[in-house]
C-alpha cells in the first residue's frame, strides 16, 4: 500500500473569521483545523452561537476565511475569484437544506435537473440522469409530481436527488432534518447511510446531538473553537494543497 499522502475533500488550516469593526472585533471562528476525506461522513455539532453558521459558509464557498487556508479538493479557495468560487458550488458541492429550498412550479424530475440544465446537459441526459437518481433516493414514482403534492420527507428526498446529480465531490447538509418529524427524520437519515456505503462523501452541520451521532465522526464546536473531534485524521498525514411541503 502506497504511503504517499491523501489529498483531502475539504481541508481548514487555521482558520479564522471575524465580525465587527476593527476597535470592536466580534471573533466567530477561531483556529479551525480540519481535514475530510473521501467517502467519510462527518458531523459538525454545536449549539447556536458556537460558530457553525459561519463555518458553514466557508465550507460551501459563500464566504472566506477571515484567517488560514481552505482547500477544496485540492485547490485553495483564496486563488479563486467571485465566478470561480461560484463554479466550485455548481461543480463540487451539492447542498442540502433545512428547508428544501424546491422551485414549486417545476415537477420533481425538473426540480433535480436544475443543476443539469445550468450546466447545459443536453435534455435527454438530464431526464435520463435525473430519473436515475430519483430511483436511486426511492421517488421513481414521484418524477411528475410537484412539491406540493409530496410529504416533507419525499421534499427532501427530492433535494438530496437535485444535490447529488452533478456528482459533486462533497455533500454539504444544512440541519436536513431540522423541518421532519422524527420517523421521517429516521429515514433521511437512513438515506445519508446508504450514501455513505456508497462512497458520498457528507458534511452535516447540526445543532441536534442525536442527528450527529449518526455519523461516523463529529466535530464539535463551542465559542468558535473546536472542541471535540472523535475520528481526525492529522493534518500532516494529508497531502497540501422555502418549503410548502408537510413534515410528515
Amino acid at each position: 500500500m502506497s504511503d504517499a499522502p491523501r489529498t483531502p475533500v475539504i481541508a481548514l488550516r487555521d482558520v479564522g473569521k471575524t465580525y465587527g469593526s476593527e476597535a470592536h472585533p466580534v471573533p466567530v471562528l477561531r483556529g479551525i483545523d480540519f481535514a475530510v476525506h473521501q467517502g467519510e461522513f462527518v458531523a459538525i455539532v454545536g449549539a447556536s452561537g458556537s460558530g457553525k453558521s459561519t463555518l458553514l459558509n466557508i465550507l460551501g464557498c459563500l464566504d472566506r476565511p477571515g484567517t488560514g487556508s481552505y482547500h477544496l479538493v485540492g485547490k485553495d479557495t483564496a486563488t479563486m475569484d467571485d465566478k470561480a468560487l461560484s463554479w466550485q458550488r455548481k461543480t463540487r458541492i451539492g447542498f442540502v437544506f433545512q428547508s428544501f429550498h424546491l422551485v414549486q412550479h417545476l415537477t420533481v424530475a425538473e426540480n433535480v435537473e436544475l443543476p443539469l440544465f445550468y450546466a447545459r446537459v443536453p435534455a435527454k441526459a438530464r431526464r435520463q440522469r435525473s430519473s436515475a437518481m430519483l430511483q436511486r433516493v426511492g421517488l421513481d414514482h414521484r418524477l411528475s409530481h410537484r412539491p406540493t403534492q409530496l410529504s416533507g420527507g419525499e421534499c427532501q428526498r427530492t433535494a438530496i436527488a437535485r444535490a447529488l446529480i452533478a456528482e459533486p465531490s462533497l455533500l454539504l447538509a444544512d440541519e436536513p432534518t431540522g423541518n421532519l418529524d422524527s420517523k421521517t427524520s429516521a429515514e433521511i437519515l437512513q438515506l445519508f447511510h446508504d450514501l455513505h456505503r456508497g462512497g458520498a462523501t457528507i458534511v452535516m452541520i447540526t445543532h441536534d446531538p442525536n442527528v450527529a451521532a449518526q455519523a461516523a465522526r463529529r466535530i464539535t464546536l463551542r465559542d468558535g473553537h473546536i472542541a471535540n473531534d472523535d475520528g481526525a485524521t492529522p493534518l500532516a498525514n494529508t497531502a497540501a494543497g422555502g418549503a410548502a411541503c408537510s413534515a410528515n
